[in-house]
C-alpha cells in the first residue's frame, strides 16, 4: 500500500498507487481542502516516497542517500514555497524556474510543493502557467489551496485535482495517539471540534488554558446579545489571540454548532462541548436556526479570508460585525 503510515485518504493514496504502477503519472497536481487537512503533510510523505531511489512497494526505502538527504533536511531535490506573510511574488516563481531546469543532484525526480497556492499573485501564476505548460520530464508540482477558485482557470487545467476528505473520529484518535496525545477523557472532544480536520485536532489538543478560552469566547458572544456595541469585546479578544486564532475560530464555531444541534432537534448528547450544555441550552432559546447557519458561515469565511493574508485587524472586526449583527436578528 502506498504509503502505509500515512493515515486516511485511502482514495487518494489508491488513487497515486495506480498511476505510479500503471506508468501514467503527471507533472502537476492540485491538492485541495480545509486548512489543516493533511495536505502539506501528505504532499511532504509523497515527495519522500517520489525522490527514493529503492522505493519498497511504494514506500520510502528511508536508507538511500535521497532518503537519508531528505530526513535531514537537506534534500536538495525537494522544494517547498511558503510564503507564511506575503502572496507568493513572481519573483519567488522565477527563483523557481531557475532551480527547475538544474537536473536532480541525488534522484531520479525534482518535487516542487507550492504552499497555498491561491496566494499567488496573477503576474506569478502567470509566470508558472508556462513551467506547467511544459516542464521537465523529470519535475513534479505539487500546489496546495484552501480556495483553489482564486486560481487561474487555465492554472486550475493544467494540474490534476485532489481533493482531500474529512476524517473519521477513528482517524483523527489515531493522528492524535500518534502525536503523543493519550488523554482519552478528552479525545471525543478534540475530534467533535476538530470537524474531520486532524490540524485543528492537534491545535486543539495542544493549546493551554483551552477551558478558560471558551469560557471567554462564549462571553464575548453574550455581550453581542446584550449590548449593541458587544462586537468591540468579541474583536478585541480575537485580537488577543491572533498566534493563536486557529483555536480561537474552532471554538466560536463550536458554540454555534452546538446551538444548531439544540435548535435542529438533535440529542444533546451529540454536543461538541457537552461540559457546556446548560449553558447552550439557555443561549439556544434566543438564537434562530438562520442566524446561526449564518454565523458558522462568517466564521468559515473568515478562516478562508486570514489564511488568504487578508488583513487581520479588519478581518477580526468584520467577524465582529456578523455576529453582532446575528445576535440581534
Amino acid at each position: 500500500m502506498l504509503l502505509k503510515h500515512f493515515v486516511g485518504q485511502e482514495q487518494i493514496k489508491s488513487f497515486f498507487e495506480n498511476s505510479l504502477s500503471g506508468g501514467h503519472f503527471g507533472h502537476a497536481f492540485l491538492f485541495v481542502g480545509p486548512q489543516g487537512i493533511g495536505k502539506s503533510t501528505f504532499a511532504t510523505q509523497f515527495a519522500k516516497l517520489l525522490l527514493c531511489t529503492d522505493p519498497n512497494d511504494l514506500n520510502p526505502c528511508g536508507v538511500c542517500k535521497s532518503c537519508y538527504l531528505f530526513d535531514e533536511g537537506i534534500g536538495l531535490d525537494f522544494v517547498i514555497v511558503d510564503e507564511q506573510k506575503n502572496n507568493i511574488s513572481i519573483d519567488t516563481i522565477r527563483d523557481l524556474q531557475k532551480h527547475i531546469i538544474l537536473r536532480p543532484a541525488y534522484s531520479n525526480r525534482k518535487v516542487y510543493l507550492i504552499k497555498r497556492a491561491e496566494t499567488m499573485t496573477e503576474e506569478a501564476q502567470n509566470c508558472l502557467l508556462k513551467t506547467l505548460e511544459e516542464p521537465p520530464d523529470y519535475a513534479v508540482i505539487l500546489l496546495s489551496a484552501v480556495n483553489p477558485m482564486s486560481l487561474r482557470e487555465t492554472v486550475r487545467s493544467r494540474s490534476v485535482r485532489v481533493d482531500f476528505s474529512r476524517y473519521t473520529h477513528a482517524q483523527v484518535f489515531d493522528i492524535l495517539t500518534a502525536n503523543g496525545f493519550l488523554d482519552e477523557e478528552k479525545f471525543e472532544y478534540w475530534a467533535n471540534a476538530s470537524d474531520g480536520i486532524p490540524g485543528r485536532a492537534l491545535e486543539l489538543a495542544g493549546s493551554e488554558s483551552i477551558e478558560a478560552l471558551k469560557d471567554k469566547i462564549y462571553a464575548t458572544i453574550a455581550a453581542c446579545k446584550e449590548s449593541k456595541v458587544g462586537y468591540v469585546d468579541f474583536a478585541a479578544l480575537m485580537e488577543q489571540e491572533k498566534q493563536n486564532v486557529g483555536v480561537f475560530l474552532d471554538l466560536a464555531e463550536g458554540y454555534f454548532r452546538d446551538l444548531l444541534v439544540i435548535r435542529s432537534g438533535s440529542d444533546a448528547m451529540r454536543l461538541i462541548n457537552n461540559d457546556k450544555k446548560d449553558i447552550i441550552l439557555k443561549d439556544s432559546k434566543s438564537w434562530g436556526m438562520r442566524a446561526i447557519i449564518n454565523a458558522i458561515a462568517h466564521i468559515e469565511f473568515c478562516r478562508k479570508s486570514l489564511a488568504q493574508n487578508a488583513n487581520f485587524s479588519n478581518t477580526a472586526q468584520v467577524l465582529a460585525l456578523y455576529i453582532q449583527e446575528e445576535c440581534n436578528k
